[in-house]
Formats: C-alpha cells, structure tokens, sequence
C-alpha cells in the first residue's frame, strides 16, 4: 500500500497516513521500499509468505510440495529454501 491508497480507503490527511505506516514499518508490522522516485510503497511480508505456503500446499496432494510434485504452478517458498519450482511463468514458480 501507498500513502495515496490509505489517505483514499481511509479518509485521512496525507500526514495522518504517512504516520500511520512510519510507525507500523518502524514496529516490524510492513516493509518499506522504494517503488519508484517519490513513491514508498508498505509491503506486509508476513501475510505474503501465508499466502505462498498456502499455494504451495494446496498444490501438492500431500500438502508438501517437497513430497509430492506440484499438479499446477506454484510460488517460489517465501524463504527461498525449497525444492526447485517446475512450470509456471517467471513471477511464478513452479
């Protein structure tokens, strides 16, 4: 998310929000990065990785991708560690 989009979803002033996601990136809740010049964007990286073990999971018959091949394209493991993903498209793994 951006400081647009919690000013809009939020009806907040642009300092309210800005705040607002300084303070959750400052207690480890989001991420801060740069998506372009003049641009933060507020990554929640925990919910990300819930989301990728889910897909991982629900891919595989035995809900372990590292057991059981995968029936469809999956993402690569949030951490990076795991077993090589096969298929899919380059934003996705296998």
């Amino acid at each position: 998310m951006t400081t647009a989009s919690v000013m809009r979803l939020f009806d907040v002033s642009r300092a309210a929000a800005v705040t607002a996601l300084d303070e959750l990136a400052s207690a480890g809740v989001l991420t801060k990065r740069r998506l372009d010049r003049r641009t933060d964007g507020y990554l929640a990286m925990d919910v990300f990785s819930l989301i990728t073990t889910a897909e991982r999971q629900l891919a595989s018959t035995r809900w372990d991708t590292g057991t059981a091949k995968p029936a469809r394209p999956t993402p690569y493991p949030a951490d990076g560690v795991g077993p090589a993903p096969s298929g899919g498209s380059p934003d996705m793994g296998g």
